[in-house]
């Protein structure tokens, strides 16, 4: 098991996800200009139009679908900050194309982390490490996590397990980009 698996899963076996990235985030390009205007810029519905090109290549690809699709959540203050939640916007906008409902309170961030951005492979790992909680019981249910960009896949990873934890039958993680720095 790599070091950077291990913050996170000491206490539990590794059991991957599968997570679906829809393109390839080069920092500096059209699509990494495009999620800091969305993140940073005040242009959330930017996400709307992420969300709907996710949704027609996980479509396209044939990537698993769900019952739910649920948004990765910011912490309530970094919401407040912010005024909207980028990953709600592009997971509202996968749901409708995919025609599959999506909930935003199901899985609550209930630790300020710090960005990810800014943290090595290893810290993103303990930076998440249960950041999240779920709000009722999933028996069953099958869970498809949506994000903006997947790095380490360590906020994906976090948040299945909470979400497995709480009975989750299947649970799959997409984003828009995957980082490989």
């Amino acid at each position: 098991m790599d070091d950077e698996y291990a913050s996170v899963t000491a206490d539990r076996a590794f059991d991957p996800i599968p997570v679906f990235c829809g393109w390839r985030f080069v920092q500096h390009g059209p699509l990494s200009r495009v999620i800091h205007a969305l993140k940073y810029d005040n242009k959330p519905w930017l996400g709307t139009a992420l969300g709907r090109a996710l949704a027609e290549a996980i479509r396209r690809q044939g990537f698993p679908l769900a019952d739910v699709v649920v948004p990765i959540p910011l912490h309530r203050l970094k919401q407040l900050e912010r005024g909207y939640n980028q990953s709600e916007w592009i997971g509202r906008a996968v749901a409708e194309r995919l025609r599959i409902d999506v909930t935003t309170s199901l899985l609550r961030r209930t630790t300020p982390t710090q960005t990810q951005t800014r943290l090595s492979r290893t810290d993103r790992w303990s930076n998440v490490k249960d950041a999240f909680e779920t709000t009722e019981q999933l028996d069953g249910a099958s869970v498809l996590i949506i994000d903006d960009v997947v790095t380490t896949g360590a906020t994906a990873y976090a948040a299945a397990l909470t979400l497995r934890e709480a009975g989750c039958a299947a649970v799959r993680a997409a984003a828009v980009a995957f980082s490989s720095s």
